[in-house]
């Protein structure tokens, strides 16, 4: 018999590919990931033991400094800034009455002169004055309510009691009532 017809060459079969080829590139592909894995663990554990023994320090340091406060002179501290606020408050809403009397003054005509004198604070902050007046003659007392009425912190004018005066000229009874803004500096 002839020799033997084969589709395979010879060659072949002695080119085996062998189990050191396939394992050296998968195997140096595989301990190439293990190595890096065990870096990248190693190099996370070793973070990780730092930032616990940053955090023991601070704790540490935090503790040392909670020993060395001094609380009395803390409550003292808080007690005086109470102390201010509040007083803060008292002069931002403190009443300056001469600013209402310098106002009357300003609106005043010279030929009117006011003899009682009352003043009260209303609820709503506005400043209630209630005044017994004389002057020379109607004209005066007109261009006085006038000048009571064109003032933009005067918010009501009531005149009463319209007599003659004892010693000429004529009386009256004045109600004057001021927003509270007049009061605040």
């Amino acid at each position: 018999m002839p020799e033997d017809i084969g589709l395979i060459p010879k060659s072949y079969g002695k080119e085996k590919v062998g189990f050191k080829t396939i394992f050296s590139k998968i195997g140096i592909l595989l301990i190439g990931l293990l190595v890096l894995s065990l870096i990248v663990y190693g190099g996370l554990f070793y973070y990780n033991k730092s930032l616990t023994e940053r955090l023991s320090e601070l704790q540490t340091q935090t503790e040392e400094i909670n020993r060395q406060r001094d609380t009395k002179f803390e409550e003292k501290v808080i007690s005086l800034e109470a102390a201010l606020n509040s007083l803060s408050n008292i002069l931002k809403n403190h009443v300056y009455w001469s600013n209402v009397f310098s106002e009357f003054e300003s609106l005043t005509l010279p030929q009117v002169s006011f003899s009682n004198f009352n003043a009260s604070l209303k609820d709503d902050g506005s400043v209630d004055l209630t005044l017994s007046g004389n002057t020379s003659g109607y004209t005066y007392l007109a261009k006085q309510m006038v000048s009571f009425s064109r003032d933009e912190l005067v918010s009501n004018i009531k005149l009463s009691g319209i007599n003659l005066g004892t010693e000429g000229g004529i009386g009256f009874g004045l109600s004057v009532t001021f927003l509270g803004e007049i009061l605040l500096k």
